[in-house]
């Protein structure tokens, strides 16, 4: 079994080459998935459908990663099944061997995707307009019973190369004092 649950991945999804990246000229270790995913975030503000978190840069993030961030997830829980309809519908079969060499990337595709089971009525949708790539995997080479599904707006550096921050493509870059806006949603509708 894997033994994490939705974590957020900041500020590289996946291995850098031998865990490391350049920025401004200088070398940085980063752990696999970045420094996020295993940070306790602030509860910033709670109602009764919603939750929003917060982290800022701090010693801690600055040693993986020297630029001032603010991380602000919300998380809105709204209760509601839409139904809607699937128009052109298009399918990939999901079976264990089909991991084993690693993730599955899709580039420039629908902006939503659907996993369902012939076994039951229960369907999950997740849906990320501002996405460019989603990553579909599980463990290799195991008969896991899970399949992440992933959001990505950018890919994973690659094999070979450290990677300059500066020059890679496909990084979410902002000015100072700029933000950036995502969401994403996951329904489960259920018959």
């Amino acid at each position: 079994m894997w033994s994490d649950t939705a974590p957020n991945l900041f500020p590289y999804i996946a291995r850098l080459y031998q865990g490391r990246y350049q920025f401004q000229g200088k070398d940085y270790a980063l752990p696999i998935h970045g420094f996020l995913k295993n940070r306790v975030l602030t509860l910033k503000d709670q109602h009764n459908s919603s939750i929003t978190l917060s982290l800022f840069a701090d010693r801690d993030t600055r040693e993986y990663y020297p630029i001032r961030i603010g991380f602000g997830p919300n998380i809105l829980r709204n209760g509601k099944n839409i139904p809607f309809p699937l128009v052109d519908r298009k399918s990939l079969p999901l079976v264990h061997n089909l991991f084993d060499d690693d993730a599955i990337i899709l580039k420039n595709m629908a902006k939503e995707v659907s996993l369902f089971s012939p076994n039951n009525s229960t369907m999950i949708t997740l849906t990320y307009p501002d996405m460019h790539y989603l990553g579909i995997w599980h463990r290799p080479r195991t008969r896991a019973e899970y399949v992440c599904i992933e959001p990505w707006s950018s890919l994973p550096g690659h094999e070979d190369t450290i990677e300059d921050l500066e020059k890679q493509s496909d990084l979410i870059s902002l000015p100072t004092g700029k933000s950036y806006h995502n969401e994403w949603s996951i329904t489960v509708t259920t018959n």
